[in-house]
């Protein structure tokens, strides 16, 4: 009932199809129509082993696993062996489309969506409203969060990992074809979460970015949890996960995702990898907060995890880089630390030959082993 795959297609569609596969089964839910499930070539093994009429069911929430006959369930529970461990998609979707109990009652186990949400990190900034002038020209007729890769937009890509960690809630800023990543989120019924727009008449930087969008996030209070703040143009397999134990074993304010690469600025850390500085290449500048005997260069990725607090910490006015306020901050005192991930695999897509090298690692599956960062 269930097409046979050799291993080779198996590990292209954890690579290159799991953030799609998810997106679809939102979609798919958030609409109530399996089509874009079923539109999905890496969800076909599903739609084989249930058919498109009960998967319809599924998707509208009016069938269990546990009403499947036995050849379906069979169907069922070999692609998720086959795929869960790399995609975690069928854990994710046979949690919200069928009404399943807990993940290690629906699937048999755990996975870094279910971890997530445990921790309650449920929210999320995208910082999307650069100009992109160095993806030029790429970004001449559209804002860079709609650039693609492999046929998937960055703005995608980028949700789909933050809901793997079990985000449901995010805010974009946006101010460079502003109109059109509002259209196009509305056309994509915003991938079956909830987001919100923060529209910069002027580009205000990474912190002057955050701070407008503060509203958006409860500071008091028994629910208060860390957010994750994410550039759009950056892609990774950083486990936010880990990094959020990391972030609440320190008790820190804000953690960073960094790595031990080349850069033209780079953040300076104590033993304790506690923010002391930074060091800015092509000015030839160093600049300390706190004294340390022992400096730590390294490069910044574009991912933090933040406590809200943090919003009412910031004095900063206008358009200013958020480094400003950590600097600050760490010289006064607050636990601004560094999470390292020079295992992962990381890439910066700001100029147009670095996406198509994403998208040949897309190919190569680099992202599942980890591979070369730059």
């Amino acid at each position: 009932m269930m097409a046979r795959t050799d291993d080779d297609t198996w590990d292209l569609a954890s690579s290159v199809g799991a953030t799609a596969t998810m997106v679809a089964a939102a979609r798919a839910q958030a609409t109530n129509d399996p089509k874009p499930l079923i539109n999905d070539p890496f969800a076909r093994p599903l739609v084989e082993a249930v058919g498109i009429d009960l998967l319809t069911r599924m998707v509208r929430g009016e069938v269990t696993l546990a009403e499947l006959d036995d050849e379906q369930t069979r169907g069922v529970r070999r692609m998720k062996d086959n795929m869960a461990a790399r995609t975690k998609f069928f854990d994710e979707f046979f949690l919200t489309a069928t009404g399943g109990g807990n993940s290690a009652e629906a699937t048999g186990g755990g996975n870094s969506a279910e971890a997530a949400a445990s921790g309650n990190i449920r929210q999320a900034v995208i910082l999307a409203a650069g100009l992109g002038t160095r993806l030029r020209p790429l970004t001449n007729d559209r804002p860079k969060a709609l650039v693609e890769v492999a046929g998937r937009t960055l703005l995608e890509i980028t949700i789909a990992r933050l809901r793997e960690f079990g985000v449901r809630e995010v805010i974009v800023n946006v101010h460079h074809f502003a109109g059109m990543v509002t259209e196009y989120l509305h056309e994509k019924n915003n991938f079956g979460m909830r987001i919100e727009i923060s529209e910069e008449d002027s580009l205000l930087d990474t912190g002057g970015g955050l701070k407008k969008a503060a509203w958006f996030f409860r500071e008091e209070g028994p629910e208060v949890a860390p957010f994750i703040l994410h550039n759009v143009d950056v892609i990774s397999t950083i486990d936010l996960r880990r990094m959020l134990d990391f972030h609440t074993q320190n008790k820190a304010l804000a953690t960073l995702a960094v790595q031990q690469r080349q850069t033209s600025r780079y953040l300076l850390f104590d033993e304790q990898m506690r923010l002391c500085g930074r060091r800015l290449v092509e000015e030839q500048k160093t600049e300390l907060v706190r004294p340390s005997p022992q400096l730590h260069e390294v490069a910044f990725s574009g991912i933090h995890v933040i406590l809200p607090r943090l919003l009412r910490m910031m004095s900063e006015e206008g358009a200013f880089s958020i480094v400003q306020s950590y600097l600050r901050l760490a010289g006064e005192g607050e636990r601004i630390v560094a999470y390292r991930a020079d295992g992962d695999y990381w890439r910066d897509l700001g100029k147009p030959e670095s996406v198509a090298l994403a998208a040949e690692d897309l190919k190569k599956q680099t992202m599942l082993r980890g591979g070369d960062t730059h």
